[in-house]
């Protein structure tokens, strides 16, 4: 049975004012039929328990240095074991659920002397909840924390069972609505001599923060009791914060336009622009080293510096 979706919206429009006008929306996306991975060649007494001590560090939860418990280690004898299946989730463990509201609001004014000015604030999150099958099931392949809300599967059951936490906090995410709301707004301005001005404002959530942690067997054995099924060089692959808790600083860009119309003649006209991106030259964070070590929130890009722009627009 292929995936589902519900999809809800409600719309209104009204006129404030002359030429001014306001929107407002209502979004709603319920899924349905999800398809996890079962490793049938396993069961849930397959699994050994145990807990890593997360590192010091004042940018993980608390401060670091607490227990995560909720991994699990398969017994040496089933090692490599792997028969994947692909179905629904088992509905009597609980159903999974993943919920997308947002809401939209937008303002436009235009007034006769030709300034114009718009904007609005949009906002939302995806609410996601599989604890009812990942909970006491580690023979299922939990969903990467990277890509929560799009119901993408980590790379395969050996890689990746009993290595993520499979506590409350890592199945029923809900993120705060900071986390996709977005606030634009934009104007355009007239100027004597046929000129103008306009410009644009947006400020975008910060990515979220991950902090990827590889655990050593020394770290790992006195709470598992014994070496991990992999040997005494084996590895396990540990997300440290839970998904959609924590987030880099917003993303705040203003971009500027001038221009100006000359008239050439019968329907010829030309129309200089001078841009200017990132007027604040903000470095915001886009993208970042997110495996826990020295070089951990690294930035790997960063919005673009500001940039000027000539140009000419020629009709005729």
């Amino acid at each position: 049975m292929p995936r589902t979706n519900w999809q809800t919206s409600a719309l209104i429009q009204t006129e404030l004012l002359p030429r001014v006008s306001l929107t407002v929306g209502y979004y709603r996306t319920s899924w349905a039929n999800f398809q996890p991975i079962n490793n049938t060649a396993t069961t849930a007494s397959d699994y050994n328990p145990y807990c890593i001590t997360a590192p010091v560090d004042s940018h993980l939860p608390s401060g670091g240095g607490n227990q995560i418990c909720g991994l699990n280690d398969i017994t040496p004898a089933l090692f490599g074991a792997s028969k994947n299946v692909v179905s629904l989730a088992p509905s009597k463990q609980g159903n999974q659920s993943e919920v997308y509201q947002g809401v939209d609001i937008n303002l436009n004014a235009r007034f006769a002397s030709g300034f114009n000015v718009g904007g609005g604030v949009s906002t939302g999150r995806t609410a996601t909840n599989d604890c009812g099958w990942v909970l006491g099931n580690p023979q299922y392949v939990v969903y990467s924390p990277t890509t929560i809300g799009t119901s993408a599967p980590t790379a395969g059951a050996a890689a990746t069972v009993g290595n993520l936490p499979r506590l409350n906090s890592y199945c029923d995410v809900t993120p705060p609505w900071s986390s996709l709301t977005q606030v634009k707004a934009n104007a355009l301005i007239p100027l004597p001599y046929g000129s103008q001005v306009s410009t644009t404002y947006q400020s975008l959530p910060g990515i979220p923060i991950f902090a990827t942690y590889v655990a050593t067997n020394a770290q790992i054995a006195p709470s598992l009791g014994r070496n991990l099924a992999a040997g005494a060089a084996g590895t396990a692959t540990v997300e440290l914060i839970p998904p959609m808790t924590q987030f880099e600083n917003r993303i705040n860009q203003l971009d500027i336009r001038l221009s100006k119309r000359f008239v050439l003649g019968p329907h010829r006209d030309i129309e200089p622009e001078f841009d200017i991106y990132n007027v604040l030259n903000a470095s915001s964070i886009l993208s970042e080293n997110v495996s826990y070590g020295p070089n951990w929130l690294r930035p790997t890009q960063i919005l673009a510096p500001r940039l000027l722009k000539f140009g000419a627009k020629m009709t005729f």
